[in-house]
């Protein structure tokens, strides 16, 4: 099952690839995400770290992997163990000021999931959609937020 979505973000690329590629951040984007443990912050092709995410079923915990750090462009991981097999790609692009996003992914269902991939299908694409929305957010200078509730000014 492939994944694709696109956004742009008011940022440079640089700042924003910083906090994609440190799994460590993840969940203040990524809305399935419990936990991230065993990453010690030196991010290269080979380094791993244990996230655990809410999934269809329960909690799965996955051992995942780096396989692309072309920092600030591409930033890219799979699961090398666990029960959610997925491979993702975060490549970024600055064009117009604006850094560029674009979330590749595909996960691999196994034995009786297949049966229920077609109806997990649209629910896994809303949470990437989110999960990157949620990082444009974070982002953004330019909207109104409120914080602890009380409402920011937006940056000039």
């Amino acid at each position: 099952m492939d994944f694709e979505y696109r956004a742009s973000v008011d940022a440079p690329a640089t700042d924003v690839f910083s906090f994609v590629a440190d799994p460590r951040n993840d969940r203040q984007w990524k809305d399935r995400v419990v936990s991230v443990d065993g990453f010690d912050g030196g991010m290269a092709v080979g380094a791993r770290w244990t996230r655990v995410v809410r999934a269809p079923g329960g909690r799965s915990e996955n051992v995942e992997e780096c396989t692309r750090y072309e920092a600030p462009t591409t930033f890219g991981y799979r699961t090398v163990a666990g029960r959610t097999p997925v491979e993702v790609t975060y490549t970024l692009a600055t064009c117009d000021c604006e850094t560029a996003i674009v979330y590749t992914g595909s996960m691999a269902f196994r034995g009786a999931m297949r049966v229920v991939a077609p109806f997990v299908h649209p629910r896994i694409e809303r949470g990437i959609e989110s999960s990157v929305d949620r990082l444009v957010e974070r982002f953004d200078t330019t909207a109104d937020r409120t914080d602890a509730g009380v409402a920011s000014e937006p940056a000039v």
